[in-house]
């Protein structure tokens, strides 16, 4: 898995949550009214907020007496409807027989109120939590409700499909940063916005919730817990596993890094192939090889562990033409094979040695050798771990990068 790298991160957040603060603002504010209607306290009913106010009572009603939202202006067409009728209409049921939990409406009504302070201070906060902290702050906002009772509720204020003016603003967003151009869960598929000169798509990709939307409806819009991701990693693999910060990993935190290596193995059953076998360099029982790997002692259960839910292993055992080619392009066990690449690099200053073989890697390899742009190219993390076994064959892990390439170039001899 590759992390999302985003420059000016808190330059891109407020960005993010100014672009969709007033339309998530005001359905949330109009959730909220129609809460405190049903509950019997006067409210007041501006300019546009008639329909969203509308929608949100008769979902209530629908949910507590699904035999009595007519008696709320359902009849009316929306043209006809006005914040009048609505009143009248809501009065008429509350004043007869009805379902409706008071206390309930204050808890939920509560929250909003806290989201919406202070010119919506903790609404923003909620949209760009830190993606290590997105659990906790959600858990913190409803420790005060009663789940998953009040998840309906919420919902109506948090809905991610049925919030089609935010979520445009959401994705129209995404497209536009283009944070990562391959997918960060596999790093196998494109998941880079394009579109034509008309400004038709041409190339778009998946939001993942890391976190459910069912489970934590709160987070459905929070900047980091949207990953940019492919159609087969969200929706064919990771499908309705839900994912918890116990057993996988958010990309916006990190990436797989040297927990897990891929490996060349020679075939068994093709002679000269070889095969890309994953290898895990953590100790079992951490929460690190959980998140990676699932449950040490449960290994059977593939929801756990962003190897098992993505399927990395089985994606990458069908890669084999890849890696027989790069195992090809490094030579891995003839260290002769580099005496071109020398004369190469020794055209160049040596005050550039560490820049020329990243140029020479990435036209190499198709791929960046630095890993914050990884992201950016298809194989990448497999290209650098196969190169990396080479060096490390001949020169140890101690050395750094540049220290292996001063003695390949300028000490052997």
């Amino acid at each position: 898995m590759i992390k999302i790298n985003i420059k000016n991160p808190n330059q891109v957040e407020n960005e993010y949550v100014n672009n969709i603060i007033d339309a998530l603002s005001k359905r949330v504010r109009c959730v909220n009214k129609a809460l405190s209607y049903l509950n019997g306290s006067p409210v007041d009913i501006e300019d546009g907020e008639i329909t969203f106010i509308k929608t949100a009572t008769f979902a209530i009603i629908k949910k507590i007496d699904s035999d009595k939202e007519n008696e709320v202006g359902k009849k009316y067409s929306v043209g006809d409807f006005n914040s009048d009728i609505y009143k009248a209409s809501v009065q008429t049921y509350i004043r007869k027989i009805n379902s409706l939990d008071s206390t309930q409406l204050i808890r939920i009504s509560g929250l909003f109120n806290q989201l919406l302070a202070n010119n919506n201070a903790e609404l923003k906060n909620l949209l760009k939590c830190k993606p290590d902290e997105l659990k906790s702050h959600h858990n913190n906002l409803v420790k005060n409700l009663i789940l998953p009772n009040d998840l309906f509720y919420i919902k109506l204020g948090f809905n991610y499909e049925d919030h089609n003016q935010t979520s445009k603003l959401v994705r129209a967003f995404y497209r536009d940063k283009n944070f990562i151009k391959y997918c960060p869960y596999c790093n196998l598929d494109k998941v880079e916005f394009l579109h034509n000169e008309l400004g038709e798509t041409a190339a778009s990709h998946d939001l993942d919730h890391f976190y459910d939307k069912a489970s934590f409806p709160l987070l459905c819009f929070s900047m980091y817990n949207l990953v940019p991701s492919d159609t087969t990693c969200n929706q064919t693999n990771k499908g309705t596993i839900k994912f918890t910060n116990e057993y996988h990993l958010n990309p916006y935190q990190d990436g797989f890094n040297e927990s897990l290596v891929f490996k060349a193995a020679l075939s068994r059953s093709t002679k000269n192939r070889y095969k890309v076998v994953l290898q895990s360099n953590e100790s079992k029982n951490t929460d690190r090889f959980n998140k990676i790997f699932g449950k040490h002692n449960d290994s059977k259960n593939l929801k756990f562990g962003n190897v098992n839910a993505f399927k990395l292993i089985t994606r990458y055992e069908a890669e084999d033409e890849h890696v027989s080619l790069i195992v090809d392009k490094m030579n891995l066990y003839d260290k002769h094979a580099w005496e071109s690449i020398k004369k190469y690099v020794k055209l160049l200053p040596k005050s550039r040695i560490e820049d020329s073989y990243k140029e020479f890697y990435k036209l190499s390899f198709f791929s960046s050798f630095d890993k914050e742009f990884f992201g950016d190219y298809k194989y990448a993390k497999l290209n650098r771990d196969i190169h990396d076994e080479y060096f490390n064959k001949i020169f140890g892990k101690s050395s750094s990068i540049k220290e292996k390439l001063e003695y390949i170039f300028y000490k052997e001899k």
